[in-house]
């Protein structure tokens, strides 16, 4: 069964990466980094190491491009479920 809380969590990790405030991108780079997003992602039935790869790419931008990458993100996460 797969978790609406795991993926929301999940979601809202993903927006912290493009916030313009660096403590809120230094902790959801945390989430990824200390392995977290694996147990959400096995609770909401996501790809950890698709994820991981899309969190990587996202944080190789900047700015605009960032946020915009990171609202696809969000939209091809739910796609997906």
């Amino acid at each position: 069964m797969r978790s609406p809380i795991a993926k929301a969590v999940i979601e809202g990790v993903v927006r912290d990466l493009a916030s313009e405030e660096a403590q809120e991108r230094s902790d959801a780079s945390h989430f990824f980094l200390s392995g977290d997003y694996v147990g959400h992602c096995a609770q909401a039935g996501i790809d950890p190491e698709w994820l991981r790869r899309k969190s990587v790419e996202l944080l190789s931008l900047g700015g605009v491009q960032r946020k915009r990458a990171a609202a696809d993100l969000v939209e091809e996460m739910k796609k997906k479920s």
